[in-house]
């Protein structure tokens, strides 16, 4: 079969299957990000990612933080709430929370 490019992407792909693979590659590297968000000087924040990061480590999961302060309609949505998790698939989860609601709350609804 001729070479097709992915959209998007500066790689190409031979085939189907090797299409097929590269999907389910980045949908399984995207549904491994926690997203943060935080703020500037948030003592909670700090506590939040202690807690989190042996979590993630133990589930083979990554961090993404996000500075609510850098964004106006963050820091409306967010602001009061920080720290809050939010999952790939938009589950959210505001401080205070646990180790185990961590755990329970990445591994699916």
């Amino acid at each position: 079969e001729m070479l097709r490019s992915l959209v998007g992407s500066e790689m190409c792909i031979r085939d189907r299957s090797e299409a097929s693979q590269l999907l389910v590659d980045q949908a399984s590297t995207m549904s491994d990000i926690l997203t943060l968000y935080s703020g500037t000087h948030c003592p909670l924040c700090d506590q939040a990612k202690a807690l989190l990061y042996p979590v993630l480590q133990e589930k083979g999961w990554r961090l993404h933080e996000v500075n609510i302060n850098e964004d106006e309609v963050l820091t409306a949505k967010y602001g009061i709430r920080i720290p809050v998790i939010v999952t790939p698939d938009g589950r959210d989860k505001g401080w205070p929370f646990t180790a185990g609601q961590v755990r329970r709350l990445i591994s699916g609804p």
